[in-house]
């Protein structure tokens, strides 16, 4: 009876464990389906990823990548010969090219799909810039173009390009002044080279070059001395008489470069265009051991000097001819200026 009652019992734990066993087996599968689940949900409501579009682009293939240094009507330095590829991956809309002066920005032209030069269904245009300077508006004024490329989805991207520093050409002159030997100071006589606004040049006498009005324009005068003959800034002319009355004494400096005056006749050399070349080649010559101001042995045919005016204009000059009697002394000068 005893034995009855223990087994039974045991058969009863047996069954609550395998009760328990089943339980945490369906619990378990249950966690596991009620995880795949979750996990099948996030995937089916993720959103679709957002679009990427390829940025257009516009590059300068051809032409001054900085300031170009431009002169009116020279052959070689008077248009701006630029070129430029634009390209719109994504599909090519519209080119639009501006010119900015003097800070107003105007469109100068459009490039769009029905364009002659438009290649049917091209994602690029390749733009020629060939802009002739021509008006005096532009010298020494803010000027460059700006491209702006828009695919068909309205993104666009832009390039600065053609900045240019706009001069003048140079005035060319040939001019004689005269001196004796010494300096008396006779009014007739013209001494003094003088430059108007325009930078023409021309030989003139004392009483232009005590006109309080124009004596400031008077850049050099022809004397001699104990020395010799020579061109001198109005501010140290040691002959006193030349410039009694002047109120207005310019300063020019000269700069005698150092080749022989036979090797070089600016005639041939230069050219009414050559704005960037003289001035550099007055920046670069340095000063030689004589007083700057002074343009020395001018006497000598071919004797040239590069020279720079009170007013910022530089220039070259070179003796073309020399005469001289024993009093009277006439010289001849060929003179580029800038303006």
């Amino acid at each position: 009876m005893t034995y009855l009652k223990t087994n039974q019992k045991f058969n009863f734990k047996k069954l609550q464990l395998n009760h328990l066993r089943t339980l945490c087996y369906f619990t378990f599968l249950a966690v596991i389906l009620t995880s795949c689940s979750s996990d099948d949900d996030s995937t089916t409501t993720n959103s679709d990823p957002e679009t990427e579009y390829i940025q257009p682009t516009v590059v300068l293939t051809n032409g001054e990548e900085g300031i170009f240094d431009a002169v009116l009507g020279s052959p070689t330095l008077g248009t701006l010969n630029h070129q430029i590829n634009a390209v719109a991956e994504d599909g090519f809309d519209t080119l639009t090219i501006y010119k900015v002066f003097d800070g107003n920005t105007t469109e100068y032209e459009t490039i769009d799909t029905n364009h002659p030069n438009y290649i049917s269904n091209s994602n690029e245009f390749t733009y020629e810039l060939n802009y002739i300077l021509n008006s005096e508006n532009e010298v020494e004024t803010e000027l460059y173009f700006q491209a702006v490329i828009t695919d068909v989805n309205g993104n666009s991207a832009s390039l600065n390009f053609a900045e240019v520093n706009v001069r003048r050409p140079m005035t060319k002159s040939q001019v004689t002044v005269q001196t004796v030997n010494p300096p008396n100071g006779n009014i007739t006589i013209p001494y003094y080279l003088h430059v108007n606004s325009t930078s023409h040049v021309s030989a003139v006498n004392h009483d232009t070059a005590v006109d309080v009005n124009l004596d400031q324009d008077i850049f050099a005068i022809f004397s001699v001395n104990e020395s010799g003959f020579y061109l001198g800034s109005p501010n140290i002319i040691a002959e006193a008489v030349l410039t009694n009355g002047m109120q207005n004494k310019a300063t020019t400096t000269f700069k005698e470069p150092v080749f022989s005056p036979s090797e070089s006749l600016i005639t041939s050399t230069y050219n009414i265009f050559d704005v960037y070349e003289i001035e550099q080649a007055y920046t670069y010559t340095p000063f030689t051991e004589a007083n700057e101001q002074k343009a020395e042995q001018i006497d000598i045919v071919g004797s040239l000097f590069y020279f720079k005016t009170d007013d910022g204009r530089t220039g070259v000059l070179q003796t073309k001819s020399f005469d001289f009697d024993g009093q009277n002394a006439s010289l001849t000068l060929d003179i580029f200026i800038t303006q």
